[in-house]
């Protein structure tokens, strides 16, 4: 999977719905293990990534997903 990105777009859901989280981080294992770049259309101010379904699209920017499992 050379230069692949994976959009991480988890919306507030990830914060409520605990499976939600062991769900990302086998993806964020497989990820890893394939040297994929995390990205996102950008953060709401709790540093939770948009959907990009909520508002106008946005930049795509940088993003580790590690932060979503401890995020609270």
């Amino acid at each position: 999977m050379p230069n692949t990105k994976i959009l991480v777009a988890t919306g507030g859901d990830i914060k409520i719905r605990e499976y939600l989280k062991d769900a990302l981080l086998e993806i964020i294992e497989i990820g890893n293990k394939n040297n994929v770049q995390w990205v996102c259309t950008g953060t709401r101010k709790d540093g939770i990534p948009r959907h990009p379904s909520r508002g106008k699209y946005r930049d795509i920017i940088d993003f580790d997903p590690r932060k979503l499992l401890f995020n609270k």
